[in-house]
């Protein structure tokens, strides 16, 4: 879901639905590679389900000691908003400053999308009495 909606946005600002991708390939390959023209939509996806996985991951992990389901949704959102500062202002800044080249406000929304979607997968299931 993140990941589409962040082509969608792509696409209505003029690019092409697949822009994420080469930016995220530029991670391995280099900024230098947007400009090139050698980044790579498959290494992009392949960069972007990995880290996906892992950061769905560790959310999993912290979630399962949440008490209840108001505070995984809560702590979802703080999670997304906390991947975009580290990814984009933090690491983006720093380190990949091709990442500051997206709509910032979008990313920030984008990523507390990636949190609140990674919530509905770990919401603790209530167990229902047996049936007589």
């Amino acid at each position: 879901m993140f990941i589409g909606i962040t082509m969608w946005f792509s696409a209505t600002q003029g690019n092409p639905a697949a822009a994420p991708f080469k930016l995220i390939s530029s991670i391995l390959l280099g900024a230098d590679s947007l400009m090139a023209g050698s980044a790579s939509v498959p290494l992009g996806v392949a960069i972007h389900v990995v880290n996906s996985l892992i950061f769905g991951i560790i959310f999993g992990l912290v979630a399962a000691r949440l008490p209840n389901n108001a505070s995984i949704a809560v702590a979802s959102l703080v999670y997304g908003l906390a991947l975009y500062l580290v990814n984009f202002q933090l690491i983006g800044r720093f380190i990949f400053p091709q990442f500051q080249m997206p709509n910032q406000p979008f990313e920030v929304l984008a990523h507390l999308v990636f949190g609140s979607v990674a919530a509905l997968f770990v919401f603790h299931r209530q167990e229902r009495p047996p049936r007589r």
